[in-house]
């Protein structure tokens, strides 16, 4: 039974995270089948074929880096900072499947991290299920889903605010724990 517990702050009683910590051990006991759950699919990811819009950028980025220019000689609509991150990713490891897998679990590991650190004020059992369900959550989604933009442009959002993240309730302000 959770119950938010109210914590004074500044003369003022605010909301806090449920006391999870009677039920970490709950979490924790899940966590391992979870954990195992995530790490076969994790293996069975690593042979995800290069598909959908990845593999036409990639084809764009191996065009550019023979002297294309996108919307000159490659007609596509999409956003300049796409093409030069497969260029980036064909730069470094080629026009290979292996190569974006790797940048996909690249940015599906930073994402799980973020998770992390924003879901550790809960208590750490807490923290590793929110993080295996995100990368299960990617996973599932099957190859279609690899470094999709919605899933990469997830990335500076979390960071920054993971960045910013503090396990002591806010000192003030509407009591949202998003701040401003």
């Amino acid at each position: 039974m959770n119950r938010l517990s109210k914590v004074a702050v500044g003369g003022r009683r605010w909301l806090a995270w449920p006391d999870l910590s009677s039920s970490g051990s709950l979490v924790a006991v899940f966590n391992l089948p979870f954990a195992a759950f995530t790490a076969w699919l994790l293996w069975r990811s690593l042979a995800w074929p290069l598909v959908g819009d990845a593999a036409i950028f990639h084809f764009i980025a191996g065009q550019m880096a023979m002297g294309a220019v996108p919307y000159r000689d490659i007609i596509d609509v999409n956003m300049p900072l796409t093409y030069h991150l497969h260029a980036a990713v064909v730069a470094i490891g080629g026009m290979s499947d292996v190569a974006w897998r790797a940048f996909d679990l690249t940015a599906a590991a930073i994402i799980s991290a973020c998770i992390f650190v924003l879901v550790a004020p809960a208590g750490r059992a807490v923290a590793i299920l929110a993080m295996l369900a995100v990368l299960v959550t990617h996973l599932l989604l099957g190859p279609y889903s690899a470094g999709q933009r919605d899933l990469l442009m997830s990335i500076p959002a979390l960071a920054n605010r993971a960045s910013r993240s503090s396990p002591s309730p806010p000192s003030g302000g509407n009591g949202s724990p998003i701040s401003p």
